[in-house]
């Protein structure tokens, strides 16, 4: 797959082409002839489980989690950064990415970090937690426990 980086930064780099909100609001990119391989997530599914899987992959988080259907059985807690407002062309968004957890069994726990344009834009993208429906943080939460 070509990956198309961000000139002027040290992210940004993306397997999804930018759209045109990007290109003005970050400047140029260019498509890189480099291939890499991309490898399912299942791939790692004999480890030791349960998982705590960070995705940040700008914009092509949904292609990581559908190469992950196995992990994901064994997964209590996902982060990632999904978008709110389109930078990758065909990237998923946060509605996208929360109606398929729900599918796999997951709820939205937390949104720890929230990212907007400017000081008072839109928002452009968030972090974000998902865990198990019925798993251990959802039990301990759904017994009365406090976090502290």
């Amino acid at each position: 797959m070509p990956i198309y980086n961000l000139q002027e930064g040290a992210t940004g780099s993306s397997f999804l082409p930018p759209t045109d909100y990007a290109k003005v609001t970050w400047g140029r990119f260019t498509e890189s002839d480099q291939q890499l391989p991309v490898l399912p997530l299942d791939r790692f599914a004999e480890q030791n489980a349960p998982y705590l899987i960070k995705i940040d992959t700008e914009g092509f988080e949904l292609e990581v989690l559908k190469g992950a259907k196995k992990i994901l059985e064994q997964t209590e807690v996902l982060l990632l950064e999904v978008s709110i407002l389109g930078r990758q062309v065909g990237e998923a968004d946060l509605i996208d990415i929360g109606m398929y957890l729900k599918e796999k069994g997951f709820r939205l726990f937390d949104i720890p970090s929230l990212t907007q344009q400017g000081q008072k834009g839109p928002l452009i993208y968030v972090d974000v937690a998902f865990t198990r429906i019925g798993g251990q943080i959802d039990q301990f939460t759904a017994s009365g426990h406090q976090y502290s």
